[in-house]
């Protein structure tokens, strides 16, 4: 059983989401999968290099940590993936490195990448 690398964004954190919060601003909720926990990696890492200006910076059995760049300003954000194996869940965090305020673009990468996984992992079975 891998343990859990992601944490909870800090409190009141206006460029952070994680699956991990309770505050409903900095919440997304995580997914569950079907797959075997190495073939749902191997289709989180695709839909991760399918987001233009990813680059996976690590990977292990149930964890990936990327690097996305935004498209204008190239600033760049990190998005962590944790598969939790004893409840076949994805959890996620994506905040950003700079400023204060994301404007809603992590919460929204994050539902995004949760959203493409599952469209991958149903369009795979």
């Amino acid at each position: 059983m891998s343990m859990n690398r992601i944490h909870a964004c800090e409190r009141n954190k206006k460029n952070c989401v994680s699956s991990f919060n309770s505050e409903p601003s900095q919440y997304v909720e995580p997914i569950p999968y079907h797959s075997d926990e190495k073939t749902a990696v191997q289709l989180m890492e695709s839909v991760l290099l399918d987001l233009n200006g990813t680059e996976i910076e690590e990977k292990d059995p149930a964890y990936i940590r990327c690097i996305c760049k935004t498209a204008f300003l190239k600033f760049k954000d990190d998005v962590e993936i944790w598969f939790d194996a004893e409840n076949k869940k994805v959890h996620i965090k994506s905040s950003s490195r700079m400023g204060k305020y994301d404007f809603g673009v992590n919460k929204k990468r994050a539902k995004h990448v949760l959203k493409a996984f599952q469209e991958k992992e149903k369009a795979a079975r």
